[in-house]
């Protein structure tokens, strides 16, 4: 049995009730509550696969009762054995999938990393950060990390050994203190306006005093970096050599000015599993067009 819960369809308790009792076939004494739901869980004795996609949309609309249905949901999983649970993801058909044959391809690699650079146009970008009074790192980190969630493929992911599609990748990008020389690691969920994020963004920065924030492995992220003081050519990411590894990383360099026009070497390194040039491609073309749709 499956059941697929979309967020986005999903616009109040009962209907929320009444996917749940028509998906896993709960009986018609069903209490469309979630004590009930936790009961008729205990009882599911066949095979059952439930995923709920698009949280954050369930959430905004049923607040703290979308993170409690979560809770009844993965102590489900916990507790019966029949049950698996996949939150913010939906899973694969391999056995369908357009791209099956070269993903078989890349997975017999133990290495099926590749890095690509190009230059990206960010002229636009510069001049509103400069006139909405924000850092453009931060409006960077924020376009990217939009423009990248746009194409399915960079949302793509393992999770339990098998090919699943991430609702979305939260930036997790890198960051300096005033007069420090040691960088830090900061994790922001891609939340609001651009100029809302950019101020979420230097405030989570000021405020942390670690390297780094815990890792939800259950999330996925991107890994965004600058290094400003360099005309950035080609960049090789550390990362340890797992083939499951699907975690997008860009880093870019100064800003290049010629004429009018202000550029950036942008450097993706990717996965080949689910990543190939023209999906990199389409994350260059939507961050182009986010940019230079700005109102400046």
């Amino acid at each position: 049995m499956e059941l697929l819960l979309d967020g986005r369809l999903i616009h109040c308790r009962e209907a929320l009730h009444v996917e749940l009792k028509n998906g896993l076939h709960l009986p018609e004494y069903y209490g469309n509550n979630l004590d009930a739901l936790s009961d008729c869980l205990e009882d599911i004795s066949e095979d059952t696969v439930i995923e709920l996609v698009h949280v954050a949309a369930l959430e905004e609309k049923l607040g703290s009762y979308a993170e409690k249905l979560i809770r009844v949901l993965r102590r489900a999983e916990k507790e019966n054995p029949h049950i698996r649970f996949y939150c913010g993801m939906r899973r694969l058909n391999v056995e369908t999938w357009a791209r099956k044959d070269a993903f078989a391809h890349f997975s017999a690699l133990n290495n099926p990393f590749y890095s690509l650079t190009f230059r990206q146009d960010v002229t636009k970008l510069r001049r509103f950060a400069k006139e909405q009074g924000i850092s453009s790192y931060y409006a960077l980190v924020y376009f990217m990390a939009r423009a990248l969630n746009s194409v399915e493929a960079f949302r793509c992911a393992i999770f339990r050994g098998e090919p699943v599609v991430l609702d979305e990748r939260i930036p997790r990008f890198t960051d300096l203190h005033a007069d420090a020389e040691q960088f830090h690691v900061v994790t922001l969920l891609l939340q609001g306006i651009v100029t809302e994020f950019a101020l979420a963004a230097k405030e989570t920065s000021a405020k942390q005093n670690r390297f780094t924030e815990f890792e939800d492995k259950e999330k996925g992220y991107i890994n965004l970096s600058c290094l400003p003081w360099l005309n950035l050519t080609a960049v090789s990411g550390e990362r340890n050599i797992d083939p499951d590894d699907t975690t997008p990383q860009l880093h870019w360099g100064k800003y290049e000015e010629e004429g009018e026009r202000t550029y950036i070497n942008l450097s993706i390194d990717a996965n080949h599993r689910f990543v190939d040039g023209l999906h990199i491609g389409l994350f260059h073309q939507e961050l182009t067009r986010m940019i230079e749709d700005l109102p400046v």
